[in-house]
């Protein structure tokens, strides 16, 4: 006779879902009491590699950018000027200073004599380097007492000539900041009193809120005389 078939035993299925392995992970975190301080500090370890990376990439870019030997200049506009030309590029360029024209220099001896008879005439005269912190009123006194201090030598030495006095006076401002713009405009009411004018503030330093502005003295493109006729 054949010998009984073994008992049968119920199928087993050994392959795992998903969630039974979530759950199974999961269940493996909470049993480690130190798995929660363990990430955290993974993810600090991590952010400092990643500010390490970051600071040698930014040396490595500025040891990079001064190799390259450029060296910038701002000039009173506020311009970058850039002094190294490089390949298959032109150099930039910022604002170049304009060069003086000599027709707006005030020279003695035209004023006095002149050439073949013909003297200067010009009266309307460009004060250049004014501190911005110059008002209306220091210029008007400062002005005041040049022409005064003129006029007491001409009269003390009794000589026959113009005293110095001016008519008209410019003093542009910047209503932003309330400063003027570093220049201004006079009128002297004779050759001489402009040349006096000249002798006694061209390439002079100015007395007032410790500038180490020069102060320069030439005529005007306008002037005033002529643009009145």
């Amino acid at each position: 006779p054949r010998p009984p078939p073994p008992p049968l035993t119920p199928f087993r299925n050994t392959r795992v879902s998903p969630r039974h392995r979530f759950l199974a992970s999961s269940n493996r975190r909470r049993r480690s009491p130190g798995s929660e301080e363990a990430s955290v500090e993974r993810g600090v370890n991590g952010l400092r590699l990643d500010e390490q990376v970051e600071e040698e990439r930014g040396k490595a870019e500025r040891g990079k950018k001064s190799s390259d030997g450029d060296s910038c200049s701002s000039s009173g506009g506020g311009t970058i000027v850039t002094t190294k030309e490089r390949k298959g590029e032109k150099p930039l360029m910022g604002k170049q200073k304009k060069k003086f024209d000599p027709k707006f220099m005030i020279k003695e001896g035209a004023i006095m004599e002149g050439f073949a008879g013909c003297r200067d005439a010009r009266t309307t005269l460009m004060i250049k380097n004014i501190p911005n912190k110059y008002s209306q009123k220091l210029l008007l006194n400062m002005l005041d007492n040049h022409c005064i201090h003129c006029n007491e030598q001409i009269t003390s030495a009794g000589e026959d000539q113009p005293l110095s006095s001016y008519d008209f006076l410019y003093l542009p401002i910047d209503f932003n900041n309330k400063c003027n713009v570093g220049y201004g405009f006079v009128n002297m009411t004779s050759s001489e009193a402009t040349l006096r004018l000249y002798k006694a503030f061209h390439h002079q330093h100015w007395e007032v809120f410790n500038s180490r502005k020069i102060c320069e003295v030439t005529y005007a493109r306008v002037q005033v005389l002529a643009a009145s006729l």
